[in-house]
């Protein structure tokens, strides 16, 4: 089922809510062979990459949510996402979208996307501020940040993946 929001700003208040889930694709031989004819990818013995499955994201997110009204969105990528191995053929994959605004709610989390923006490329400088918030108990909380020993904030943005050119 889709939700639909009148405006942005109806979808943004949605913060926190799951959006739910769209329907079942299957990674089936027929869709990887055409994958691997486009892209020249075809050492994935007998599975599919994770990028044909993350493909799969943006053909699903219509089907979860839409803003009749808005002329245009940007999608400025997907948080967490992890292939350790080929997805197997005949697997069945859905996406679960969430509506998340801590950018937007926090100025402090803003402020750190912006400063991070001037060295990384805008995707994964904006995102920094929420992986931080997730790996500190879900909240970004510059108080607790400063409280922090450094050697103990390096430890946070440090872990894999690193937020900013961490080794």
């Amino acid at each position: 089922m889709t939700g639909t929001f009148a405006t942005a700003d109806e979808l943004v208040a949605a913060s926190g809510r799951d959006l739910g889930t769209s329907s079942w694709m299957s990674v089936d031989a027929a869709r990887l062979a055409a994958f691997t004819r486009v892209t020249g990818d075809g050492g994935w013995a007998g599975g599919a990459p994770g990028t044909l499955v993350l493909s799969y994201a943006a053909a699903s997110l219509a089907e979860v949510f839409a803003v009749p009204g808005a002329s245009m969105g940007v999608n400025y990528g997907l948080d967490d996402v992890r292939f350790g191995d080929p997805v197997p053929a005949g697997t069945r994959v859905r996406l679960r979208a969430r509506v998340d605004d801590l950018l937007s709610s926090d100025p402090n989390a803003l402020l750190i996307g912006m400063v991070l923006d001037q060295q990384v490329p805008m995707e994964k400088a904006f995102s920094g501020p929420r992986v931080i918030a997730d790996r500190m108990g879900g909240r970004f909380d510059v108080g607790a940040i400063a409280a922090m020993p450094v050697d103990d904030f390096v430890a946070v943005c440090s872990e894999r993946p690193a937020v900013h050119r961490f080794p």
